[in-house]
């Protein structure tokens, strides 16, 4: 044994190095140093744990290899680029090459596989060092709303003869445009592949469906592994969209690179001065939320205006992922060939065709293509099919089970997202049902269970009460029942009838409170809060109606697809999300201050679990709603240091007058 660790030693000396002393030596410990260039090994045939972490290695020797005796080899922390050939290492049992990001930045092997390390990361580096081929292949996104041409690119981009032909047309007509056939929107999801430049590199084209609808499941195909193109139209200057799906990539596909495209540049109303000031009201409206956006086009895929510089784009864009160039054992991709194959048969005739194979069957598949038959490898091969698209596996829900078709998977969403039956009221549908709306063969009754469970893990259904109603909240309408609310409305119309302006139907939109300014006992209190969020993604406010479905303490008066009425006992609520963004809650009743916190926790507890994104609370003006105004809104952080500096007041600028903290937030003085 030979500890050197933490000597400041840059580089060992050949006389040590060549010692007929370390033919003897079973432990070496040079952790902590500054060595730049590995030693030679070959003297060290009896070796079994070497330490060589937290240096300053770019490559490793070749006589590493020779070290047959090896069986735990440390090299966190260092700058190594490569791996030898380690195929004689047949009693390592213990490899660490973590922490990538401050250390080893090794080329072509998954980050997951190095942080793994162990078992893992021995397996792969030894069935990549048998054969391997340079992955060239990534996912490329077609996102953003209907009807703006996503389909129509992505035919273009992949049809590259009759792109090369529409390219040459460059005298037509500006009307012409409108001779291009009607476009037929997306059902879905549709994927397809695209090679360019003569084949060198190979885009999985996905064109997401830009109707509502589909929003609830769209967040469940977003990988970092993959480009992105939000595209609008240009001649409609409508940003709502780009905004929400830069959003969602930022949190559901981080770092991943984004282009902004325009279509239709070759509408009339797109001259320079135009184009100009759109892309300015883009930037403007973007903000600070643009941090993934590389570039940005103005094209047409009827005239091929713009496309030649789009497709060189997206190339540099993809030769600078990291996901790009990877080093793949040959048998996975044997194995992917298979699938795709598969995958063929399925579309020609689905009848009689199975979307799906048990483990059982993927293993002997995989073994047939030259995949070992050990765990780890095809654990490793699923992972990669998995992460490129080829297949989806979800071991938490079914670990037996792979789905060797993903856009199998997208005709079982938009089954349920585009139900139009007697089955559903108020987005509940009874389980009995489900083999009325997934039939065989397309949907096996043997995966119903699988299909229930993947959908609920990712918040497209819920299950309520029992296990014989499901709840898709994508199905709920978009107004709500005023005659289920009635003790809310009633209350409300009496107090608002002198109001001037008041929309009597929509109760949010009444903003006069039933207080006088001398309130008496038992008096009608009206309180709340408003919730400003950068950002919410598609289901969240789903969750909040979950979460007072289940409720004992709330009964639920009615919801809708971006709204909920509460009762209890005296006291009402209204919560509602209104222009995406903005969450209003609304308590009403004698002493309102209670029960307001305890709603307030719950909403914090579904924020705090499932979003990250910043969040402005405020709290409406009483004085303001007595006066019949739209209340001024006081932030919470003002409350909260009036109630701890000892004023216990705030200042309406509307009327300049001061509203006790306690009538406007009786939560907030009872929590300070």
């Amino acid at each position: 044994t030979l500890h050197l660790s933490n000597r400041m030693i840059k580089e060992m000396p050949t006389t040590f190095v060549s010692s007929s002393y370390l033919s003897r030596l079973v432990t070496l410990d040079l952790k902590q140093n500054l060595i730049t260039t590995c030693p030679e090994f070959t003297f060290m045939i009896n070796l079994e744990f070497l330490d060589m972490s937290e240096n300053q290695l770019a490559t490793l020797s070749q006589s590493l290899a020779s070290l047959s005796k090896l069986k735990q080899l440390c090299l966190h922390d260092n700058k190594i680029t490569s791996f030898p050939d380690i195929r004689n290492l047949g009693n390592l049992t213990y490899l660490d090459l973590s922490r990538n990001l401050n250390g080893n930045p090794l080329k072509g092997i998954p980050r997951r596989v190095v942080d793994k390390g162990g078992k893992v990361l021995l397996t792969y580096l030894k069935e990549q060092l048998h054969s391997t081929e340079t992955l060239f292949r990534i996912k490329l996104m077609f996102v953003g709303q209907g009807n703006v041409g996503k389909t129509t690119l992505l035919n273009t981009l992949v049809k590259e003869k009759k792109r090369k032909k529409i390219g040459k047309i460059v005298g037509k007509k500006e009307d012409e445009e409108s001779e291009v056939k009607p476009n037929v929107a997306t059902d879905g999801i549709d994927i397809k592949d695209w090679k360019a430049r003569g084949d060198e590199i190979e885009f999985s084209a996905w064109d997401f469906a830009g109707q509502e609808v589909y929003n609830y499941t769209h967040h469940f195909f977003l990988s970092s592994h993959a480009i992105y193109l939000i595209m609008f139209d240009l001649r409609i200057k409508d940003f709502s969209k780009v905004i929400y799906w830069l959003h969602l990539i930022k949190v559901r596909a981080q770092n991943a690179p984004i282009l902004l495209i325009g279509t239709h540049v070759d509408d009339k109303r797109c001259t320079e001065q135009y184009l100009e000031t759109t892309w300015q009201q883009l930037r403007r409206e973007l903000g600070t939320h643009n941090e993934q956006v590389t570039s940005r086009h103005s094209i047409s895929s009827t005239s091929g205006r713009g496309l030649e510089e789009l497709q060189k784009d997206l190339l540099r864009t993809a030769f600078k992922s990291p996901y790009l160039r990877r080093e793949v054992p040959k048998s996975f991709f044997r194995l992917e060939k298979e699938l795709k194959l598969c995958q063929i048969c399925l579309s020609v005739n689905s009848e009689g065709s199975f979307p799906a194979q048990t483990l059982d069957q993927f293993t002997e598949l995989a073994a047939s293509c030259g995949v070992p038959n050990d765990s780890e490898t095809l654990q490793q091969a699923i992972q990669w099919l998995h992460d490129i698209g080829t297949i989806c596996y979800f071991a938490d829900i079914d670990a037996d089970l792979v789905i060797i078709d993903p856009q199998w998977l997208t005709k079982v969403f938009s089954t349920l997202v585009t139900l139009k039956t007697n089955f559903v009221k108020k987005g509940l549908i009874s389980r009995s049902m489900l083999p009325q709306i997934w039939k065989p063969p397309l949907f096996p009754e043997s995966l119903h269970t699988f299909m229930v469970s993947l959908l609920e893990r990712f918040e497209i259904i819920y299950r309520i009460h029992s296990e014989g109603v499901i709840f898709v909240p994508c199905l709920l309408t978009d107004m709500p029942d005023r005659n289920s609310f009635t003790s809310w409305s009633t209350a409300i119309n009496q107090e608002s009838s002198t109001s001037s302006g008041t929309n009597n139907n929509n109760p949010l939109q009444i903003t006069r409170s039933p207080q006088s300014s001398s309130r008496s006992e038992g008096e009608i209190v009206q309180v709340g809060r408003v919730y400003d969020f950068a950002f919410l993604p598609t289901g969240f406010f789903s969750r909040i109606i979950v979460r007072f479905m289940h409720s004992l303490e709330w009964r639920s008066l009615d919801y809708w697809k971006n709204g909920i009425v509460l009762a209890q006992e005296q006291d009402s609520v209204w919560l509602e999300l209104v222009e995406e963004r903005l969450l209003k809650l609304y308590i009403r009743g004698p002493d309102p201050g209670l029960k307001i916190l305890s709603l307030i926790d719950n909403i914090s507890t579904l924020i705090s679990e499932n979003i990250d994104v910043p969040v402005k609370i405020s709290i409406p003006c009483t004085h303001c709603m007595r006066a019949g105004f739209e209340p001024m809104l006081f932030s919470q952080r003002e409350c909260e240091t009036a109630v701890a500096g000892g004023k216990g007041q705030v200042l309406c600028p509307r009327g300049f007058t001061t509203v006790d903290v306690e009538e406007i937030a009786p939560d907030v003085s009872l929590a300070t």
